[in-house]
Parts: C-alpha cells; structure tokens; sequence
C-alpha cells in the first residue's frame, strides 16, 4: 500500500486502519465487518470507502462460497450473516445519496440472488436446526431480519417486488414471524427501539404487495401454518397480544401488528378466523392501552399510529352487512370511551384519513346501528358513561373529535326520544325528563327483538388498505 508521502499522521493512520479492516473482513473477520458498519453509520465515511465495503459484504454472500452437502459448521455462517447485517442496517443510509443510489440500487439487484441463497441456506440450515445453540440460531434469524428489513424503503421498492413475488422467501418470511410467536427464545423485542423486527418486514411486504400490485402466493405463503389460514389469523392476534402485554411497550411493532391484522382480514377466510378470534376486542383494546400510557416524543408518532392503524380497523370491519355482533363487542369494550381518550394523539397521525377515522366511527358507523335493539341501549348506555365522567368536556370543541361526538351524542339522542315521544302522545304514562337514555332504551326494548330491522346504510365505500 502506498500513502501520499506529506499525508498528515492522522489521516495516514486512518487511512491504514480502513485498508486493515477491508483486509480482515475479505477474510471473514465478523469483528471486522461489525467496525465497518460503525464506520458506515458515521457523517465521516466517505462514499468511495462505503463502495469498498458493500464489495466486501458482497463478496462474502456469494453463492458459491455456500457448502452445500457438506456438514453444517457455525464457522460457515458468521461471515455470511454479518454481512448481512451490515447491508441492512447501513444501505438506507448511503441510497440516499442521489449520486450513489442509482448504482448501489443496481448492484444489490445483481447481487440478490446469491444473497436469496445464502437466506435459504441458513434457514434451512441453521435456524430449523434445534442441534445448534439457540444463540446461534437466534444470530442468523436476527441477521436475515436485519437485511430483509430493506423492504420498508421505497427506494427499493422494484427490489422488494421481488422478494414479495418470491415462492420461496415470503413463506420463510410468514415462518420467522411465526417462530417469534410460538418460541419466546426468538423474540426480537429487546425493550429498546429496534427497526429490525419481523413485523416490520412482513408489513413492509402487505404493504408493497398492495401498491405495486405485487401478489403473494398465498399457497406457498401459508405452508409455515400447515396451509391453514385460520392458525395464521391466531397467530397475529397471538403477536399482538405479546407485544401488548410487554412491560416496555414497542408501539411500532405493535402499530404493524395491528396493520398486519387489517390486512389479513381482507382475505374472507382470514377475516372469519380473526373475527371469530375477537379481533374486534382485542383492537379496541390496543386503544385503552395507548392512551392508558405516557411516551416520549421520539416514540409519539408511532404510539398515534397505533391508534389510528386500530380505528381504521374498525371503520373497516364494522361498516360491512354482518358487523352486528362485532359493534355489540366493540361497545361492550368501551371503544367511545378510548376514541374520546385519543385526542392528544391526533396531531401526531400521518394524514386526515387516519385522524377522521375516529370521528367517523362516532358520527357515522355506530349510530346506523341503533336500528337494532339490541345495540341501541349499550350505545345509549355509553353516552351517559361519558357524560358522567366528563369526558367531553375534555375535547377541544374546534376540533374534529368534538364535532364526531357531537353528531354521535345527537344522533343517539334524537333515536332513544323517539319512541318516548311515541309514547306520550299515546296517553300512555308520563316520562321523567331526567330519566337517563339507557333507562329510556331499556324501558323500551323489554327483551327479546321482535321487530326486522334492515342492514344497516353507510355513504361512504370501504377503505382500501393503502389508507391503513
């Protein structure tokens, strides 16, 4: 190696620990690689010093360097997974360079197949396998994690087509996402932020699927659920339920979870399963437990999206022709209350379509259900509720939210005085003005339903999964 002669001394010896470290990793040094991410991630390293690395980190993922039919040796996969783990957590960053990115685009695309092999190789190989220390297979599931996370950059979005489109790596994707669920010794949760988590790739991956048209083989994705999509709809509610019970709460991975379970439920079968499952109890439940937690501002955004990914949720599943039962548990679990209790969170949404699914399913979804009922007094039980509390004293009357429970509050009111208007032009006894609405409706319905009520109308059309 030859340095310019009146190089400064500290630049020379910078300059011959990077050759070094390049040196090392050509090697298979994990050590070595591990220092070049760190040098990656840092505002010092300069663009053709990364190119140098991402040659390295190629190099090793090559597939010929795979030893098939030979015996498996964790020696054979350090390299290989740190490598990994190098592209994913430092090839966002240098893509956004737009004199690099076009060029570090094409070459992962060139490259993808050697590294599609070496993803099958140590799943195959290692994870499935329960003969290796679980730290060692719990290393290599992190490392592909890791990589795979890259689905969630639009950037590349023409490469995760591909990898959504894959027969092969969408179902290994649906099986990590399943062995984190079932096996507590694979959880990525480390009670800290951490973007490299199965539910962000599998997002990610529902996500692309929708918007680039890109569909999922859907008999090859549910091989890891022995073909069945009703265990799949059990084991993201299961995934959810994980996260939610956490001392330390993920509320990313938990805003992807609940997306996940949006989006799962627009395969009819799915949907059955998770509803079936209580699905609708468990989303508002997700509510109750943002608002009943403090977050710091770094974590904010995403605790708004879990409140927003859950409202839509519901906007979705209660606005169809058989939501009767599903409203019934909706309002059981004082979902208005929740609603009401979210308003702090509402500047943090990402658009107006999810700040408007909470006032929608106030004013719009719930009260067409007061043609049944059987709804109309746990509807009207729940204003009284409110109003108790003074909870809608605690809205901001400028804003959207107010307006919602305003219209809702009217709504449900204008419905339970009717039939005691009814009455009392009939001559029949006198109603107390200061009799509650849930007295009213109760002294109204008398039990069993005898009278056929008609679906009931929405105006607006279903949601589609790109506003989720």
């Amino acid at each position: 190696m030859h340095l310019p002669a009146g190089m400064p001394l500290a630049t020379r010896f910078n300059e011959i620990k990077f050759e070094n470290l390049i040196a090392n990793a050509t090697q298979g040094s994990v050590q070595a690689i591990a220092q070049l991410a760190t040098l990656a991630s840092d505002h010092a390293c300069l663009p053709s010093q990364y190119e140098r690395m991402i040659k390295v980190a190629y190099l090793l993922l090559d597939a010929m360097h795979i030893p098939y039919g030979e015996n498996p040796s964790v020696h054979d996969v350090e390299a290989p997974c740190a490598a990994l783990t190098f592209i994913g957590s430092t090839f966002f960053i240098w893509i956004s360079d737009d004199k690099m990115a076009s060029g570090l685009i094409a070459d992962l695309l060139s490259h993808w197949g050697g590294i599609r092999r070496w993803i099958l190789y140590i799943y195959d190989e290692f994870i499935q396998v329960e003969s290796f220390v679980i730290n060692t297979r719990r290393d290599c599931k992190t490392a592909i994690v890791t990589f795979l996370a890259l689905t969630r950059d639009r950037m590349l979005s023409g490469w995760s087509k591909k990898v959504v489109a894959d027969a092969k790596i969408m179902p290994l994707i649906f099986a990590l996402w399943n062995l984190e669920t079932t096996d507590a010794r694979f959880s990525s949760h480390t009670g800290q932020f951490n973007a490299y988590r199965e539910s962000v790739v599998l997002n990610s991956c529902f996500l692309i699927s929708h918007e680039m048209q890109s569909p999922i083989d859907w008999d090859k994705a549910l091989l890891p659920f022995d073909g069945q999509p009703d265990i799949a709809s059990r084991i993201a509610l299961m995934h959810l339920s994980q996260e939610m019970a956490r001392q330390y709460l993920d509320p990313e991975c938990i805003a992807w979870d609940v997306h996940i379970v949006t989006a799962l439920s627009f395969r009819d079968d799915m949907r059955r399963a998770l509803l079936n499952l209580g699905a609708i109890v468990k989303i508002t439940h997700v509510i109750h437990l943002i608002v009943g937690r403090s977050f710091d501002q770094a974590n904010l955004t995403y605790a708004a999206r879990c409140i927003s990914n859950a409202s839509l949720f519901l906007r979705i599943r209660m606005q169809e022709s058989d939501g009767n039962p599903w409203m019934s548990e909706a309002i059981r679990s004082d979902l208005i209350k929740g609603l009401l209790k979210s308003e702090r969170y509402l500047p943090f949404m990402d658009n107006d379509k999810a700040r408007d699914a909470l006032s929608d399913i106030l004013h719009m979804i719930i009260p067409a259900y007061t043609v049944y009922r059987s709804l109309l007094l746990p509807i009207a039980k729940a204003v009284d509720e409110i109003m108790d509390l003074g909870l809608d004293k605690q809205l901001d009357k400028r804003g959207k939210l107010y307006a919602g429970w305003f219209m809702y509050r009217h709504a449900i009111t204008i419905t339970v005085e009717k039939p005691c208007r009814q009455v009392r032009s009939s001559g029949v006894g006198d109603v107390s003005t200061r009799i509650t609405a849930a007295n009213r409706v109760n002294g109204m319905t008398g039990g069993e339903e005898n009278t056929k009520h008609t679906v009931p109308e929405f105006k607006n059309v279903l949601l589609g999964l790109s506003e989720i």
